[in-house]
């Protein structure tokens, strides 16, 4: 049996897409954060989709290793490079709108 990924989506204007195609996917996808510098907006995304916890740092995620297998990294593009980077080097795996 595979076991299901807990995954942190961060950017919530995109990601919000990305909380709809992992919720109709429960079988392999568990979201258990959602990260948005917008604090508003981070805990209304996390109230709408039933994702137990909101952050509003990205920092915040690299102290979940734990807790956290993939980090979905939705921001605008010309931040990509050193959010994937940062989540790499704490060993986590990336998926990149």
């Amino acid at each position: 049996m595979i076991r299901r990924l807990a995954v942190a989506v961060v950017g919530l204007g995109v990601g919000r897409s990305h909380l709809e195609a992992y919720k109709a996917l429960p079988g392999e996808f568990e979201v258990k954060v959602v990260c948005d510098l917008d604090a508003d907006k981070a805990h209304s995304a996390a109230t709408e989709s039933g994702v137990p916890r909101a952050v509003t740092q990205f920092s915040d995620l690299m102290t979940l290793r734990d807790e956290i297998d993939v980090i979905d990294i939705c921001t605008p593009p010309n931040t990509h490079r050193a959010l994937i980077e940062q989540a790499l080097a704490s060993g986590f795996h990336v998926v990149c709108e």
